[in-house]
């Protein structure tokens, strides 16, 4: 079933809700650490013109601007992993709440066709997978495309060509990238699956752990998780 651009952007908005700080949080600091990236290069740039007597200033100045910056990128990288750590396991918990109190309210059809493992580990993994969309996926790519942007622009003030020739690359690699992501996407789906194979022999072979030892059926289920794994790690 294929899912529209409009439709898969609507669903990420709904599922978004109580996670939407965190994802802000993470893209103001995303956009703050690249301007300060940028800041560095044209203080670094400022320092080498003072050194070598084309700009204005003393070299005590250019330093403390220097240890500034530094200073300041440290703090932003406590600030994003005080975010992860903090806000990461809040969003976590309020995605997987509200597919728990779904699950539980629904009425299921067919569900003799899912096993308890699948749905264990789609709430597990899945919710874990779609809380790092939000919240750190996503701030990345505003984060990526603003690099890009204020990068073309310090480029092209440097040399304009140069500037024009990446963009003219650019389409090549958005191809290639449609391929590799229309790969990954088969291989993620492969491994999804049999993850929740894994879940279900393990969900299985505790909660009949006596019926099993009774039939000396131990050795089977091993032997079978064993074989679940190998395709899992090929998958990979």
């Amino acid at each position: 079933m294929s899912v529209s651009i409009r439709d898969l952007t609507r669903w990420l908005w709904r599922s978004s809700r109580g996670l939407r700080l965190q994802a802000s949080l993470n893209a103001l600091i995303g956009i703050l650490s690249v301007t300060l990236d940028f800041v560095f290069i044209y203080a670094t740039k400022w320092t080498i013109d003072i050194a070598t007597n084309r700009a204005v200033g003393t070299l005590r100045m250019a330093a403390y601007a220097l240890i500034a910056i530094m200073l300041c990128r440290i703090l932003l990288g406590f600030a994003r992993k005080w975010v992860s750590a903090l806000l990461g396991v809040r969003s976590l918990n309020i995605l997987q709440q509200r597919l728990f109190s779904h699950l539980l309210r629904s009425e299921w059809n067919g569900q003799e066709d899912r096993h308890s493992g699948d749905t264990l580990n789609r709430i597990e993994q899945d919710v874990r997978d779609l809380t790092s969309c939000i919240t750190e996926t996503i701030p990345s790519l505003l984060e990526v495309s603003y690099r890009f942007v204020g990068a073309f622009i310090y480029l092209f003030h440097m040399d304009s060509r140069l500037a024009c020739l990446i963009i003219c690359i650019m389409p090549c690699f958005l191809l290639l990238s449609k391929v590799y992501v229309r790969k990954m996407r088969t291989i993620t789906r492969d491994i999804r699956s049999t993850e929740s194979k894994v879940q279900s022999i393990l969900q299985e072979s505790i909660q009949h752990r006596p019926i099993l030892k009774t039939l000396e059926r131990t050795g089977t289920m091993i032997s079978k998780l064993e074989q679940t794994q190998s395709t899992l790690r090929a998958h990979v």
